[in-house]
């Protein structure tokens, strides 16, 4: 777990002040991390992802006090920790859990070129990302479109569109690369 352990180091490092002088006691502490950092950490996304794909109620409740104590120890605000908190931080964690399960099966859909209908059967509850995705999806095939006319005007022959496909993908793939 990887960024709960560094946070623990985080604050045996910095440790709490005891100086109690009055410019001290009106600034709330200075978060060590943030509440998107934790939720995009490599280590969260994967136990939140697999709870939330089998339904496991105790893992969520595992990760959940695993999320607490590192918020705690992270110095997020007390909203953050509340959102976290309780019925309602199980919810959003397994809410969190399939956002990254439908990032996952959106990106294998989108570049094996299958049928998104079924990802948006799936996630009924995640109908907010469906017209986005379709965007996504147009702008794909927008591009694969004119990848296609290129290789005409250029007289490439054989199956263009599998080629422009070819293309898109190394693109793509490239993109992430670099990003």
């Amino acid at each position: 777990m990887g960024i709960f352990v560094f946070v623990s180091f985080l604050t045996s490092c910095t440790g709490q002040s005891n100086d109690t002088s009055s410019e001290q006691s009106i600034e709330a502490p200075v978060p060590l991390l943030s509440m998107q950092e934790i939720l995009k950490a490599p280590d969260f996304k994967t136990r939140a992802s697999e709870a939330a794909l089998n339904g496991d109620t105790d893992a969520l409740l595992v990760l959940q006090t695993d999320v607490l104590m590192l918020a705690k120890q992270a110095r997020l605000s007390p909203s953050d920790i509340a959102k976290l908190s309780g019925e309602q931080g199980l919810i959003f964690l397994e809410f969190q859990g399939k956002l990254v399960n439908y990032d996952k099966e959106f990106m294998q859909r989108l570049t094996s070129f299958q049928d998104l209908s079924i990802l948006f059967e799936a996630y009924p509850g995640l109908s907010s990302l469906h017209q986005y995705s379709k965007d996504i999806e147009k702008q794909r095939d927008e591009a694969i479109a004119s990848i296609t006319e290129d290789l005409k005007a250029e007289g490439e022959t054989g199956d263009l569109e599998s080629i422009a496909k070819a293309q898109w993908l190394e693109a793509l793939k490239t993109q992430n690369r670099s990003q």
